[in-house]
């Protein structure tokens, strides 16, 4: 008998491997090849992209870089078709704005924050509270095409980086010149690289929240500034939206002027600044009225503004919030009655509304 049994395994192993294969699954013993089972997954990954692709809609948004000499790409992302979690690119472009709160400008941060208090006796604010704010920190959307009757409810949004200025991203040129095109007046500063996406909000019903669907938005003729009729229509979808809002609220709402805009003076400690997109203009008192040319000494930097009175007197130094083009910098004395003032001309290398003036 044993020698039965040890003829029996000498037969299973002089089997090649196909061979064995078969006599096991003869004697019900469940095998799976590794080719096999490749292909099992296989099928199954498919089978998962078709059910996904079955209960998604794929839709598109533009991204628009800071660099005006980068290109306008178009990206595709699948959106569930039963989404029903507010806003899809808020979630979905997460990735795209997080960074270290490290980089974070926390004097900017701070001012920000007790600008926005009431009064003057604001408490100050731990640097470690500022760093956990701007690591909350998310992705912003700015309503740059309301949603309208007139267009249908299909709306144009802008997503950027909520704390972009904060972490000193360059400005976004082609950003603002969107929103000037639609209609904001003066238009608002972007910092960094933004997105495009196209949005339609179906009125909800009773208390229910509008129902927002994504359609898609690409690149050429839907984001040419020249050509794409959601653009020629912007302005005038955004007046109807606000004179609407207006309507219901019984309010009359106007845009927040920037500082130093519309011909508006900002004071600073030693000097006042106006701004318009292209220059920036500086008046400085002047210690006498009788003062020469040759007394006052100002010097021109990229990014800075440095002016001397009669050899050692520092009426400004000033780090500016951008660079200005040094070739085209001016400055004269303008003497009206018991005062003179200095006043400096500087153009902006970048066409954009500053939110302030020092760095």
């Amino acid at each position: 008998q044993n020698r039965g049994i040890m003829s029996e395994q000498k037969s299973d192993d002089d089997m090649t491997p196909d061979e064995r294969l078969a006599w096991l699954r003869e004697r019900g013993v469940l095998v799976e090849t590794p080719e096999e089972r490749r292909a099992n997954q296989v099928a199954n990954a498919l089978g998962e992209a078709e059910r996904l692709s079955a209960q998604s809609v794929e839709v598109s948004y533009v991204l628009v870089p800071a660099d005006s000499s980068q290109p306008l790409k178009e990206i595709k992302a699948q959106c569930p078709s039963d989404w029903k979690e507010g806003d899809f690119f808020m979630n979905h472009l997460k990735p795209a704005f997080s960074g270290s709160a490290d980089s974070v400008d926390l004097s900017l941060l701070q001012q920000t924050g007790t600008t926005t208090l009431a009064g003057t006796s604001a408490p100050a604010v731990s640097d470690a509270a500022l760093r956990q704010v701007a690591k909350e920190a998310n992705v912003e959307v700015f309503s740059l095409v309301h949603a309208t009757e007139s267009n249908q409810y299909t709306g144009i949004n802008i997503y950027l980086d909520e704390i972009g200025m904060l972490k000193r991203l360059p400005l976004n040129a082609r950003a603002t010149a969107y929103a000037k095109a639609a209609g904001y007046e003066p238009p608002p500063q972007f910092y960094g690289n933004i997105f495009l996406a196209r949005v339609k909000k179906l009125p909800g019903r009773g208390m229910g929240a509008p129902v927002q669907m994504f359609q898609s938005l690409v690149v050429g003729p839907d984001t040419d500034m020249n050509s794409a009729p959601w653009i020629k229509q912007a302005a005038e979808d955004n007046l109807n939206y606000q004179m609407e809002l207006n309507r219901i609220t019984g309010q009359s709402n106007l845009q927040p002027s920037v500082d130093g805009a519309d011909g508006k003076a900002k004071k600073e400690e030693s000097f006042s600044w106006t701004q318009t997109e292209e220059e920036l203009e500086v008046v400085v008192p002047l210690p006498t009225v009788d003062i020469k040319a040759k007394q006052v000494d100002v010097k021109f930097r990229p990014q800075s503004l440095h002016v001397t009175c009669q050899g050692s007197n520092v009426l400004v130094a000033l780090q500016l919030f951008e660079r200005v083009d040094v070739d085209s910098c001016t400055w004269t004395i303008d003497r009206q009655g018991e005062q003179a003032k200095l006043v400096v001309t500087m153009e902006k290398m970048e066409g954009a509304l500053w939110p302030r003036i020092k760095d």
